[in-house]
């Protein structure tokens, strides 16, 4: 799984995705959210897997493996931080 922020539009809000595919890289599921203006990348990054982790149960996949381009976000994730 995918996840990724873009933004804020000029309205202050962020887009959020989640992209999963299988072993093969073909896609499988897609998500995207709306979320209000928040002042921390890392934050709206944050909130992006979280809501792809869920998205993810939610459809019933399992042994997902995360990816994100905030290296912030992975080293937390790493050291237990979040």
């Amino acid at each position: 799984m995918n996840v990724d922020a873009a933004g804020p539009t000029e309205d202050g809000r962020w887009g959020l995705l989640a992209v999963i595919r299988d072993s093969n890289r073909v896609v499988m599921a897609a998500a995207c959210w709306f979320c209000p203006m928040l002042h921390d990348l890392d934050i709206v990054e944050g909130l992006a897997m979280s809501l792809g982790l869920n998205f993810a149960k939610d459809m019933i996949f399992l042994n997902i493996e995360a990816e994100s381009d905030s290296a912030n976000l992975i080293e937390a994730l790493k050291d237990n931080k979040v």
